[in-house]
């Protein structure tokens, strides 16, 4: 309840308060806009000497003759107070200290309540700077006008006659207050006249100065509670309070609440205890039957009737029920010829599954014989392989010796050659060294006996020489017969060359070719044995299927259904017979 006047009431009270009260001070406030933004006033007051005139009557028309306003001017230049129906004064510290006061402060507007002393009126003046085009300053514009309209409002914002509203400043000043000698005037923050000497409430003035709005319960000395609202008006930077007796606003509505909630209590007994008659004698009697039908039901008893006629909530339910035991029999019947035709699907997959089986061992036996051929094939292509390369590596080996000796005989055949001229040389110096024998005998017997012992050598000579000449022609002629033998065999190597490269060749294709059948071989025997185990898996598959089928046959599932769901549901016999 609380919550809802401090949440509710309260604001709306202070809001709509606040916005009254924001349109009243603008009817004083829009003067002196008016005059700020005026250019022919602004050009008055930058140079106001011999214009004393011209200014009086602009605020008069600015007035319009209006008695309950007071309007005026302090130049800063001329240090001259203007107003409209009196001559220009001199601005002294008596006269005119609230001037001096507010060009201390750094804002351009504030707000001041002050009494006259001669007709107690009470008026609210508001004190405007103003400035050249230029930033210049040059006085300020003042306006006074009676604040009865906003006090009566003020006052009259009292929640019922059950609280009070006042107005204060950010200091903490009394501005309006129902008590007139609470006021605090020109700004003056005098004892007695600030937030804070106000019983109960200047416990919690600090929390209350603030541009924040704010709600709280206070507790004043004789120990009534009271909530206290407070809502910020930037216009003139005052701060409107509403206080408010928690026990006033809470007491009619609590007897209220409690005259309410009697009689409610009243009507839901009354209410009861007819609907409790009404379904003892209208809802009982067939809930009572639906009990009965759920009981024989739940034990199985399929074929139960139930007769309810009534066509309100219950009758619905009933008819519910009764499609619900129609759908039920129509399931059994429907479990029955399900499964007559899973029995003989059953027998045809044992039946094929004994062939699949059957086969599917044939054929891993079958497999595993390729698998052993596949071995032994794998073996033999091994061996050849092994073979060709034992070949190669011979015919290799030939055919380098074969170059080497190729090598060696044109290298022999040179040297029969270099032998050759050699013994030419031998025998043209043994027939020169016969000649000379000759030629040293015929000078020997002309020597006569002095030249006989050079003679016999001469002789001695002739016969080795006729020796080396025959030797020499021996031995040219077996070199001549060596060096044909030599390049009888360099023909016969220079034709045998190519094909010892050729049969080379071949036994390297050959290889080559081992090795790949090795490796397709390979190939092969790792695909028979996966087959061999896809075979072997699909035996067992095959062995479990026939099993499955087997076992679902034996324990005739199907055929004594009747024996599974009758120990549960009661199901009569005949619903399973054809």
């Amino acid at each position: 309840m609380l919550n809802r006047i401090t949440n509710n009431e309260l604001p709306y009270y202070s809001e709509k308060a606040k916005l009254t009260v924001s349109q009243l001070i603008k009817e004083g406030t829009n003067y002196l806009d008016i005059m700020s933004n005026d250019a022919y006033f602004i050009d008055l007051i930058g140079n106001p000497m011999g214009k004393e005139l011209e200014i009086s009557n602009y605020l008069k028309r600015r007035i319009a003759n209006n008695n309950d306003l007071q309007i005026g001017f302090v130049s800063d230049t001329s240090q001259f107070f203007y107003s409209p129906n009196s001559s220009p004064g001199k601005v002294t510290m008596q006269n005119s200290a609230w001037y001096f006061e507010f060009l201390k402060q750094p804002k351009d507007r504030a707000f001041n309540v002050n009494q006259s002393s001669k007709t107690k009126q009470i008026k609210l003046w508001v004190q405007q700077k103003e400035y050249s085009l230029d930033g210049k300053f040059l006085g300020v514009a003042y306006i006074g006008y009676d604040i009865k309209k906003i006090t009566q409002f003020i006052l009259s914002q009292n929640f019922d006659n059950k609280g009070q509203t006042m107005m204060v400043g950010l200091d903490g000043g009394i501005k309006i207050h129902r008590d007139s000698a609470k006021i605090d005037y020109n700004n003056s923050l005098k004892a007695g006249h600030t937030l804070a000497s106000l019983e109960g409430i200047g416990e919690n003035a600090k929390q209350l100065m603030t541009k924040n709005d704010t709600n709280f319960l206070y507790t004043k000395p004789n120990g009534e509670t009271h909530l206290i609202i407070s809502k910020y008006i930037s216009e003139f930077e005052w701060i409107m309070l509403i206080d408010v007796s928690v026990n006033q606003i809470i007491k009619p509505l609590r007897n209220a609440f409690i005259t309410t909630l009697l009689w409610g209590l009243l009507f839901t007994i009354i209410m009861v205890s007819l609907i409790s008659v009404l379904i003892s004698r209208v809802a009982l009697k067939p809930i009572k039957k639906m009990s009965s039908f759920i009981n024989l039901f739940a034990e199985g008893d399929l074929k139960v009737g139930l007769t309810i006629s009534s066509s309100d909530e219950i009758g619905e339910f009933a008819v519910q029920l009764k499609q619900m035991q129609k759908k039920l029999l129509e399931i059994v019947t429907k479990i029955k010829e399900g499964s007559l035709v899973i029995n003989k699907t059953g027998i045809n997959l044992n039946h094929r599954a004994l062939i699949v089986a059957s086969s599917s061992n044939e054929q891993a036996a079958n497999i595993e014989e390729v698998s052993s051929s596949i071995e032994q094939i794998l073996f033999k292509v091994n061996q050849n392989m092994l073979n060709s390369q034992g070949t190669k590596q011979i015919s290799d080996k030939s055919y380098q010796e074969l170059a080497t000796i190729h090598k060696l005989v044109d290298a022999t055949s040179i040297s029969m050659m270099e032998i050759d001229e050699k013994v030419s040389v031998s025998s043209e110096i043994a027939s020169k060294t016969d000649m000379l024998a000759i030629n040293a005998a015929i000078e020997a017997a002309r020597a006569g006996e002095k030249g006989k012992g050079f003679g016999v050598v001469a002789q001695e000579v002739r016969k080795l020489a006729e020796k080396s000449s025959r030797a020499a022609i021996e031995i040219g002629k077996i070199s001549k017969k060596n060096v044909e033998l030599a390049q009888q065999s360099i023909k016969l190597l220079n034709a045998v060359m190519p094909d010892i490269e050729k049969t080379s060749q071949l036994v390297n294709q050959i290889t080559e070719a081992s090795i790949e059948q090795n490796a397709n071989v390979n190939e092969i025997n790792s695909a028979v044995i996966q087959l061999s185990q896809i075979s072997l898996q699909n035996s067992s598959a095959a062995d479990e299927v026939t099993s499955s089928s087997a076992i679902l046959i034996q324990h005739k599932m199907i055929q004594n259904h009747h024996q599974i769901l009758c120990p549960y549901l009661k199901i009569p016999l005949y619903l399973f017979r054809r």
